[in-house]
């Protein structure tokens, strides 16, 4: 699979996709996934536009009780006879990325915590371990919706030859 993680901008996975389906036939499949019931963990729902827009979105459990709504928007045109999908998700921070945010964060506390601001330090304590749900969820529900949109639309990050 394309690495994805390469074109990541402005906290967002940009990426094109390429299918045979036609513009209605891909905006058909996209809402047919939608409308699949998920389970207790995993929950999609979106919209699509005949115009070839969509929005594609699923929420999972992060973190015990703590879920994460990821939202894929994106666009399907017809070009050369191939229908383009382009859009972006959210692309969230692996897990080392995560720990270089939290260990930055945990420095600032400590200065902040030196220079006698303790309440101030704790709430960037709390705030570091709140970010972890995002940070995780978009990392995790990316790649999920990703798969599931290539899946569903028989699609590849290559253009056809």
């Amino acid at each position: 699979m394309h690495n994805l993680r390469d074109d990541f901008q402005e906290g967002k996975l940009r990426f094109v996709m390429y299918t045979e389906k036609s513009v209605a036939q891909t905006m058909r499949a996209i809402n047919d996934r939608i409308q699949t019931a998920g389970n207790k963990n995993r929950k999609y729902d979106g919209w699509v536009e005949k115009s070839g827009r969509f929005a594609f979105a699923v929420t999972t459990t992060v973190h015990g009780r703590f879920k994460r709504k990821t939202v894929m928007r994106g666009q399907a045109e017809r070009e050369g006879g191939i229908t383009v999908v382009r859009g972006d998700v959210p692309g969230g921070l692996s897990r080392n990325q995560q720990l270089i945010v939290f260990a930055a964060l945990i420095l600032v506390a400590l200065m902040l915590l030196s220079q006698g601001s303790g309440l101030v330090a704790i709430t960037v304590l709390i705030c570091a371990a709140a970010l972890s749900i995002p940070l995780q969820g978009d990392f995790d529900n990316s790649e999920l919706l990703l798969t599931e949109l290539q899946r569903t639309l028989k699609a590849r990050f290559t253009p056809p030859k």
